[in-house]
């Protein structure tokens, strides 16, 4: 018989909204604090993510920085390229405008020098005028026969071209035989 009451429960059960009652709280409880701790979680979480993009702005901003300073740095210096540029080409002009003088001046050391070698004994110059490509050579002459190799002598040389041989005639005021000539001819810049 032992058995038997073993198995009967004489204690009166607790109905069960009473047990859902007196369980209520706490479980209103730990949904609450469930609750607050996804959200707090959650807070931490989107704090963090703020964080990591508060950095990440932070280091864009910074490689924004950078590149508008390198912009400007490299039109700084295209405009000092230019500028460079045009001082290269003052300085070219420059260095044009003073050795050509000098140069002309070999140019017009060498046509003289043309002349001296092409002149027979027979001939005299009276004036040798050179002006830019073309120069002249007015002169006198004991021989005729002397004038048409001045010519052939001079247009053989490396800086005279087309020389030709004008104006030719006797002075009559003069004692002498000689005759009165002009040469006109271009310069080659060889």
């Amino acid at each position: 018989m032992h058995n038997m009451l073993d198995r009967i429960n004489l204690v009166p059960q607790i109905p069960l909204h009473e047990k859902i009652r007196k369980s209520a709280p706490l479980v209103l409880v730990c949904v609450a604090s469930a609750l607050v701790l996804f959200f707090y979680v959650e807070k931490l979480h989107l704090e963090k993510k703020i964080m990591t993009i508060d950095k990440e702005l932070t280091k864009l901003e910074s490689e924004i920085n950078k590149a508008q300073q390198m912009q400007a740095m490299s039109q700084k210096l295209v405009s000092d390229i230019k500028i460079l540029n045009n001082e290269e080409k003052q300085l070219r002009l420059l260095v044009e405008r003073i050795s050509e003088p000098k140069r002309k001046k070999k140019l017009y050391t060498q046509v003289l020098g043309g002349i001296i070698r092409s002149l027979p004994a027979s001939i005299k110059c009276n004036t040798i005028l050179l002006h830019g490509t073309t120069g002249q050579i007015s002169g006198a002459s004991a021989e005729y026969k002397d004038l048409p190799g001045l010519i052939t002598s001079l247009n053989a040389q490396p800086y005279f071209r087309n020389a030709i041989l004008k104006d030719i005639g006797k002075n009559p005021q003069s004692n002498t035989e000689r005759f009165t000539f002009n040469v006109f001819f271009e310069l080659s810049d060889h």
